[in-house]
């Protein structure tokens, strides 16, 4: 009797020993988007801008200049490097600068303008805090690329 006691000690040593089993864990959750997606720009504002904008002020901050456009055609094209996508606003992308839409002397809507990878959007403000951001047009990325090249060169526009 003795060997199947043995063999039993050993088969239960090897139980004991044998591979271990993995726990299943839950699958990682997804990691949370960079950012806040922010609502975009109210279409009443935009008819506003459309209808009653007459100057645009355009300040980048690095290096530092500033432009303004006051004939309707160019302030017109201006308003339509909006799109109408809402746009991620992540906090650790840096601003270019700022756009001031500006209707009759008064200043009726300020932006920041973000243009890197990933990131070309405006994010407008309402009572001085971030309230609403639109993604860039085409045309607007290439308009701003365009001007902070020329800058960046020592050009003039």
């Amino acid at each position: 009797m003795k060997p199947y006691l043995f063999l039993g000690l050993i088969a239960m040593l090897f139980a004991a020993c044998g591979p271990k089993k993995t726990e299943t864990k839950a699958p990682a959750a997804a990691p949370p988007p960079v950012g806040t997606t922010m609502p975009g720009l109210p279409i009443e504002i935009l008819r506003t801008l459309v209808a009653e904008c007459d100057y645009i002020d355009v300040v980048i901050y690095n290096p530092p200049f500033s432009m303004n456009q006051q004939d309707q055609a160019n302030v017109r094209g201006s308003i339509q490097h909006i799109s109408e996508t809402p746009a991620t606003h992540n906090p650790a992308n840096q601003a270019l600068g700022r756009i001031f839409y500006q209707i009759k002397g008064e200043t009726f809507l300020e932006a920041d303008i973000f243009l890197s990878t990933g990131a070309t959007y405006f994010l407008f403000y309402q009572d001085k805090k971030p309230a609403f951001a639109n993604t860039m047009t085409e045309q607007g990325v290439y308009f701003y690329a365009n001007i902070l090249t020329r800058v960046q060169s020592g050009g003039q526009q």
